[in-house]
């Protein structure tokens, strides 16, 4: 299973508005997509929100009844993507509730977290453009 994942925030302060997007693959067959918004307010930010498509994607895989795969998780989140994989520590007090939760989702899994350029993301990102178009 291959799980491709992005988040952005635009705005900030009180106007900051989160967003996510999520791909999954099993094999070569796309199986899932979705996104939407991860957030609004002073408490969203891009890492947030890379963290909430991550724990979507896993959610979907566990709702329908993929516990136990081998999950091979992808973002161009390079701190998300090493503090998830325990290369670096979570120092964010705001990032480690969102870190805990999708460790513990990731144990239902053999999950295993890797960085990779944007380009490779192209499919993820494009979530968030859709819903950014919807809100205009």
């Amino acid at each position: 299973m291959l799980v491709y994942c992005d988040g952005s925030c635009e705005g900030s302060g009180n106007e900051a508005v989160g967003k996510y997007g999520y791909v999954i693959y099993n094999g070569n067959r796309q199986i899932a997509e979705g996104g939407g918004i991860a957030g609004h307010g002073i408490e969203i930010t891009v890492n947030v929100a890379e963290y909430v498509a991550v724990l979507r994607a896993l959610e979907w895989l566990r709702d329908a009844g993929y516990e136990g795969q081998a999950i091979r998780v992808r973002s161009d989140s390079r701190l998300v993507m090493q503090q998830l994989g325990m290369l670096c520590a979570v120092r964010s007090k705001r990032l480690l509730p969102w870190w805990r939760a999708v460790r513990a989702l990731a144990r239902e899994f053999g999950t295993h977290f890797e960085w990779v350029p944007r380009s490779w993301n192209r499919e993820a990102d494009e979530w968030i453009r859709q819903e950014t178009l919807k809100r205009f």
